[in-house]
């Protein structure tokens, strides 16, 4: 299984097991973070988008530069850089009627 497939087929068999059918798995792509926009395939979406907030923590950088260095502080800056969105990102879309709901932010292992 290929990587870019891996995470829809997961999120399918996750779906299916649920007992409801009734949505697609989609992988999208970040167009913009703030306000945020995404991709799939060649339609962007910008409204009726349902996502983690944590993703869109983009405030919380002005206040991780003032930790000082050394472990904790180097953690918590890789960490919200490796999680938040990025334009670019790709994602694993549940896609139920006209809504799009983040299920995950996945990256090639």
């Amino acid at each position: 299984m290929s990587s870019e497939t891996w995470a829809t087929a997961l999120a399918a068999e996750i779906l299916n097991r649920s007992g409801n059918g009734n949505g697609a798995i989609m992988m999208a792509t970040v167009v913009s973070p703030s306000p945020l926009t995404i991709k799939l395939y060649d339609q962007i979406a910008a409204r009726n988008l349902y996502i983690n907030p944590a993703y869109l923590l983009t405030d919380a950088e002005n206040r991780l530069a003032d930790l000082p260095d050394g472990s904790a502080g180097e953690f918590l800056r890789a960490f919200h850089k490796a999680f938040t969105l990025s334009a670019g990102d790709q994602l694993v879309v549940l896609v139920e009627g006209n809504s799009f709901y983040v299920l995950e932010k996945v990256v090639r292992a």
